[in-house]
């Protein structure tokens, strides 16, 4: 269920009420003053959510140890972001290491973006994200976390889709 909200601050009365009860929509609306904007927020949180859409290509990979199937083997990789929302002048970086914590093929993975300014987004001047999650290399999809970031990031969570090449970032910010 999505949920609206005043981009404006509440009082703190108001805020107590939308807190405590979580009022439907129609009482909420009812209750706004003036005019004030609403904002959609991302479903099931109280932050709006941002889509990004990232192509990458590896430039690097590297077993950091002997590929011996043991735990603690170590993958370091280095990505070019060559599209973002469908727009190829837009680049990036994306670079992480991988760690076997499980056989045959769980790997604990933590991961940094750095994005240029995104038009049409929240994060116009664009910053670095950081990710991490457990990742079945053998899985044609796999979902890590958003853990923070930098500059437009800085209060960023939410999770990264990755399929192959095609990387969906769902961000939520407060």
């Amino acid at each position: 269920m999505l949920r609206l909200r005043r981009a404006a601050v509440d009082s703190p009365h108001e805020a107590a009420i939308r807190s405590n009860f979580r009022l439907p929509i129609a009482s909420t609306a009812l209750g706004s003053s003036f005019g004030t904007p609403w904002t959609i927020l991302s479903q099931g949180t109280d932050m709006p959510m941002t889509i990004i859409n990232l192509k990458v290509k590896t430039v690097e990979e590297k077993a950091a140890t002997p590929q011996n199937n043991q735990l603690g083997n170590m993958i370091a990789s280095s990505d070019d972001i060559t599209e973002i929302n469908g727009d190829p002048s837009l680049k990036g970086q994306h670079s992480g290491f991988y760690v076997r914590v499980r056989r045959p093929d769980y790997w604990l993975c933590e991961a940094g973006y750095i994005l240029p300014g995104i038009p049409g987004t929240p994060f116009p001047n664009g910053g670095q994200l950081q990710t991490r999650g457990l990742l079945k290399l053998s899985s044609l999809v796999n979902t890590v976390a958003i853990i923070g970031g930098t500059d437009d990031y800085r209060c960023a969570s939410g999770q990264v889709n990755i399929d192959g090449n095609n990387f969906e970032l769902a961000i939520e910010t407060p």
